[in-house]
């Protein structure tokens, strides 16, 4: 196939779906202009973009939750593991200046993204042929994750590819990657389990573009089988809505998209009460009962950010349209409720 440019000739973004992942965000060649029209300036160009990726791993014995994230003039990584059979929860965080020893990669099929502080290591890979995801974790407590997916087997996975408009002169690029299944192993305070031993699944986030200065969202993925299936599950709202939306399901590697989602919970306190996520199109009917949650909070003038990542069971139905429902019982997984100013 020929390659796909996500900034056109001219400067301006490709908005819309992408029947394949571009190898390359070649965003060095985009026109950032004010929204007066004018053309930007080098600081704000560079203090404007911003990046990251999101690996979580599931199971019923172990879960691992994994993010990277370049703001240029901040750098902030952490991880988590949860046992749910004793609620242990293990947690890692980092916040670096000018993401000082921060290395985020703009090619989805190839690259390599490596987060090296504080005596801790993090890297993601990406390899094209046969399409995989790896994440290599050895951090400062002992935690050793080696953990990787393929897009391959046990079925083709076609991934979420979607850029959508940032507010006037923005945009974002995302691709999202559900319903695919883990191999490798991770090491901890637990021992060392073997992902594919115990039947663990993956979802990755992976995002880049010129985002809002102050946003907010809601988010909602898991990974699993129902119904003797693979399935996952990609929500949001409040982001990447734009005349098209990053919303969708996986079952046995084919991506549904789905439509709108409403997301109700306790906004005082998101990891004490159910979550309703549900679509405006009824693909989608979920409740969520949160069992812990990881939590990022910082606010120093011009840098503000109220993230809880929620994690917990997943019950209710797929209705895929001209599809048989799909029951989805007691899948873990992850809801969001963020604020950020960066």
């Amino acid at each position: 196939m020929p390659e796909l440019n996500v900034i056109k000739p001219n400067g301006q973004p490709t908005f819309g779906y992408f029947p394949q992942t571009p190898s390359v965000i070649n965003w060095d060649d985009f026109i950032y202009r004010t929204p007066m029209g004018g053309t930007q300036n080098r600081i704000r160009n560079y203090l404007d973009r911003k990046q990251f990726q999101y690996i979580g791993v599931v199971s019923d014995e172990l879960l691992v939750g994994c993010a990277l994230a370049d703001f240029s003039f901040l750098g902030v990584a952490f991880v988590y593991t949860y046992e749910p059979a004793t609620q242990n929860l293990e947690e890692f965080s980092i916040k670096v200046p000018l993401a000082q020893g921060f290395e985020l990669t703009n090619r989805p099929l190839d690259g390599t993204s490596t987060v090296n502080a504080k005596g801790s290591k993090i890297r993601i890979d990406a390899q094209p042929e046969p399409r995989s995801v790896s994440l290599d974790i050895e951090l400062s407590s002992g935690l050793k994750v080696d953990a990787k997916f393929s897009l391959a087997r046990p079925f083709e996975t076609q991934p979420m590819a979607v850029l959508t408009q940032t507010g006037k002169t923005g945009w974002t690029f995302t691709e999202k990657i559900a319903g695919v299944t883990a191999e490798g192993s991770v090491s901890g305070s637990f021992g060392t389990l073997d992902l594919a031993t115990i039947g663990a699944c993956a979802h990755y986030d992976y995002s880049i573009g010129y985002m809002r200065r102050e946003t907010f969202w809601n988010w909602a993925c898991f990974s699993g089988r129902a119904d003797d299936h693979v399935v996952g599950l990609n929500l949001s709202c409040g982001v990447n809505e734009t005349s098209f939306s990053e919303n969708c399901i996986w079952i046995d590697g084919q991506m549904i998209p789905v439509g709108p989602t409403h997301f109700d919970y306790n906004r005082a306190a998101p990891a004490q009460d159910q979550w309703s996520v549900a679509t405006a199109d009824g693909q989608v009917e979920l409740t969520f009962e949160p069992e812990g949650a990881h939590e990022e909070h910082l606010n120093v003038g011009l840098i503000a950010s109220n993230f809880v990542q929620v994690f917990g069971k997943f019950s209710g139905v797929f209705r895929p349209q001209g599809g048989s429902p799909i029951e989805i019982k007691n899948l873990y997984g992850f809801c969001e409720d963020q604020y950020m100013k960066a």
